[in-house]
C-alpha cells in the first residue's frame, strides 16, 4: 500500500510539473504573440513611411525636372532679350544726332 501511495505522490508532482511546465509555455507564448504584434504594426507604419518618403522623392525629382525647363527657358529667353537689345542699340545708334 506503501508503495501505491508513493507511486502516486510522485504521479502527483509530476502532474505539478507538467503543468507548471504547461503554464510557462503559454506565458511564452503570449509574450511571443505579443512581440510579433508589436513587429507586425512597426512593419506598418515603417511601410506607411516608406510610401510618404517615396511621394516626397518623385515630388522632388518632379519640381527638379520643371526647375530644368524652366532654366533651359530663361537662358533662351535672355539670348532673345540679349538679341533684341542689340538691335534696339543699333536702331537708336542710327537716330543720334
Amino acid at each position: 500500500m506503501a508503495a501505491s501511495v508513493d507511486q502516486v505522490s510522485t504521479g502527483m508532482a509530476h502532474a505539478d510539473e507538467a503543468n507548471a511546465a504547461g503554464n510557462r509555455i503559454r506565458a511564452g507564448s503570449a509574450r511571443v504573440e505579443s512581440e510579433i504584434e508589436a513587429i507586425s504594426s512597426a512593419l506598418k507604419e515603417q511601410a506607411i513611411a516608406s510610401n510618404e518618403i517615396a511621394r516626397r522623392v518623385e515630388s522632388v525629382a518632379r519640381v527638379r525636372q520643371e526647375n530644368r525647363g524652366r532654366a533651359a527657358e530663361t537662358a533662351q529667353l535672355s539670348v532673345d532679350l540679349a538679341f533684341l537689345a542689340g538691335r534696339l542699340r543699333a536702331g537708336a545708334e542710327r537716330y543720334q544726332v
